[in-house]
């Protein structure tokens, strides 16, 4: 009997999220899920500012170790050479706070969903598991708002939106990712006139799979729902508890009609784009996954 061959699972997440999110929170939202997904799916060893703290320290206290005897000859002090898995830990982090940096308020549109994809493979075509997120127009930021409280804000979406995530996280298939972290790209939809600094245009962009894993993630999806449909947002649509949950490729129409998973989703999203005016841009920021250890801890 011939072997079947691996198939493509396919499942949505709808998000709700506290309020309409501002272009500082989409940004701040996107981030999160960046972090947290590269932690998720084993290619770091901790979370994300777990391990740029840790750095950080040790950065410091190399520092400190070699200026503790400055009158030592400099012939005979001491030198510490950094480790491969140190270098390329701190390569790492520097490319990905280079791409966290790129990713801003001013990329995501106010009057029309934003749509990006993390992509975790070898290609941008054909990866191992594809991550693909989706986000309503940006809500008007209050002139009385201020800076303290639109960061507040921000920072708690991220924790409702961290909250559904983990909880959600058995109920999501599973990739080989974790198994072989590789290549991490980061696309997103923008308008062509504007400039994204980070950022290259990608049009010929397909994402053509045939087995691994497309996750939907619909963040604010009572908002991305309405806008589609053209009617005015509601805040308790939004907050209400029933709607949470996974579903799978069949159910994700009733709450999102966008948002669909495998090959087809992805041209029917790019020919929208482009008849929408809009273009597919690649981070320039490539990241490679860090080998983690069997011991490390999960959290």
């Amino acid at each position: 009997m011939p072997l079947k061959a691996p198939k493509l699972h396919q499942a949505a997440l709808a998000v709700q999220l506290p309020s309409q999110p501002t272009q500082a929170t989409c940004a701040s939202l996107v981030q999160a899920v960046l972090k947290h997904l590269l932690y998720a799916r084993g290619h770091i060893p901790y979370l994300f500012d777990q391990l740029l703290q840790q750095a950080l320290e040790e950065q410091e206290e190399q520092e400190q170790q070699q200026g503790q005897d400055p009158g030592q000859p400099r012939g005979r002090r001491r030198r510490t050479r950094p480790k491969k898995s140190d270098k390329r830990r701190l390569q790492f982090l520097q490319r990905a706070v280079a791409l966290f940096d790129t990713i801003t308020p001013e990329l995501f549109a106010t009057n029309r969903p934003t749509r990006c994809f993390l992509l975790l493979g070898a290609s941008t075509s054909r990866p191992r598991e594809a991550y693909e997120l989706l986000l309503p127009a940006a809500a008007p930021v209050s002139e009385e708002l201020s800076a303290a409280a639109g960061a507040a804000r921000a920072d708690y979406a991220c924790r409702v939106l961290l909250r559904q995530l983990i909880s959600s996280a058995l109920d999501l298939p599973e990739g080989t990712a974790a198994e072989h972290p590789g290549k991490v790209y980061f696309l997103m939809q923008a308008a062509p006139s504007q400039e994204a600094l980070g950022f290259s245009p990608k049009p010929s962009f397909r994402l053509a799979m045939r087995r691994g894993v497309h996750v939907t993630l619909s963040l604010g999806a009572a908002w991305v729902q309405q806008q589609q449909q053209g009617q005015p947002h509601q805040a308790a649509e939004a907050s209400n508890p029933e709607t949470r949950g996974v579903k799978q490729a069949a159910e994700s129409k009733k709450a999102d009609k966008a948002v669909t998973c495998g090959e087809g989703s992805v041209q029917a999203s790019q020919e929208a784009g482009e008849q929408g005016g809009s273009v597919w841009l690649q981070s320039k920021w490539v990241l490679r996954g860090l080998k983690c250890n069997s011991d490390a801890p999960m959290g």
